[in-house]
């Protein structure tokens, strides 16, 4: 059966034009996820140094992860040093293994010192400068130092 009045819309022709839609909606949303994923935001927050905390609070020869500086703070016989956690790769959150440190996303491995045992990464991990103001503790995730550098306390 034909409809006689073309301006009529047959159910078909209803439900063909209402999937398309939900197609276009879907890829639109689609396109926007991809592109904000792909694309940095125009802004970034400026990182501020972190206060930690007296440094009696932290053994010797020990790591403790910060996250407010997404940091390693170490404190070994030559006094507290800092160490980026965040992987060179694509910026994930490294994790202590054993005496190393590996990256969940795409198992990039560093050793203590922060250089690159084995990839994806290519870059070292950052060291950030570690300073004491009114007996606490700051990482300054503003300033990167050598791996050698410590903080004597």
């Amino acid at each position: 059966m034909t409809n006689s009045n073309p301006t009529e819309v047959s159910r078909r022709g209803f439900l063909v034009w209402l999937g398309g839609l939900g197609l276009l909606g879907a890829a639109w949303q689609t396109g926007h996820v991809v592109l904000q994923f792909l694309l940095p935001p125009l802004t970034q927050p400026q990182p501020e140094p972190v206060r930690v905390g007296p440094p009696a609070n932290f053994a010797p020869d020990t790591l403790n992860f910060v996250p407010e500086a997404v940091a390693w703070l170490g404190r070994d016989t030559s006094g507290f040093y800092a160490l980026s956690a965040v992987c060179t790769h694509l910026g994930c959150t490294v994790r202590q293994a054993g005496l190393q440190f590996e990256c969940p996303c795409h198992g990039s491995r560093f050793n203590q010192q922060g250089n690159v045992l084995n990839g994806p990464a290519e870059a070292a991990l950052a060291f950030w400068a570690v300073h004491l103001d009114e007996n606490e503790l700051v990482i300054d995730v503003t300033q990167a130092v050598s791996a050698d550098t410590r903080l004597a306390v």
